[in-house]
C-alpha cells in the first residue's frame, strides 16, 4: 500500500511552505545567532529554493520504493541530497575561491534541515498507516473497545 502524502496538487504549496520556513529560519539564526551577513544572499535563496523542491521530489520518490527496508530509503535519499549539495559546492569551488570550511558548513547546513523535514514526513506517514489499519480493523469487526468485546464473549 502506498501512501500518497505528497501529490501534484500539493507539491507546490508544500515546497513554497518549507521554503519560506527555510528562509525564516536562516534570517532568524543569521541576525540573533551567529550576527553574520550573508555575502552571496540573492543566489544563495534561489540554490536553497532548488533544494527544497529537490527534498520534496525525494520524499515523494521515496513512496515508489515501499518493498524496501526504510532505513535503506532515507539512506539513499539523504545520500542523493546530500551528493547534490556537496557536488554542487564543488563545481562552484572551481568558479570560485571557497572557504576552508565550505563542506563542512554544507555539511551542516543540509543534514539538520534534512533531518527535520524527514522526521516530520515520516512520523506523517507512520500517522497515516495507523490511521488506515484502525480503519481496516473497524470494516473487519476487529476495530471494538473492550466494552464491545467482553459483550460479545459473553454472547458466545
Amino acid at each position: 500500500m502506498q501512501l500518497k502524502i505528497i501529490n501534484r496538487k500539493n507539491y507546490i504549496p508544500l515546497v513554497c511552505v518549507l521554503y519560506t520556513c527555510w528562509v525564516l529560519f536562516k534570517l532568524i539564526t543569521e541576525e540573533f545567532i551567529w550576527h553574520t551577513k550573508d555575502a552571496s544572499y540573492v543566489s544563495n535563496l534561489l540554490w536553497g529554493f532548488v533544494l527544497t523542491a529537490l527534498l520534496i521530489g525525494l520524499l515523494k520518490l521515496g513512496e515508489y520504493c515501499s518493498d524496501w527496508p526504510l532505513w535503506l530509503v532515507i539512506l539513499l535519499q539523504y545520500g542523493i541530497f546530500l551528493a547534490v549539495v556537496l557536488g554542487s559546492t564543488w563545481v562552484s569551488g572551481h568558479f570560485r575561491e571557497l572557504a576552508d570550511t565550505a563542506y563542512r558548513d554544507e555539511f551542516r547546513s543540509t543534514t539538520i534541515p534534512f533531518a527535520i523535514v524527514a522526521a516530520l514526513y515520516y512520523w506523517k506517514c507512520f500517522l497515516e498507516l495507523k490511521r488506515s489499519n484502525e480503519i481496516l480493523d473497524e470494516l473487519n469487526g476487529n476495530g471494538m473497545d473492550r466494552g464491545q468485546k467482553d459483550r460479545e464473549e459473553k454472547r458466545d
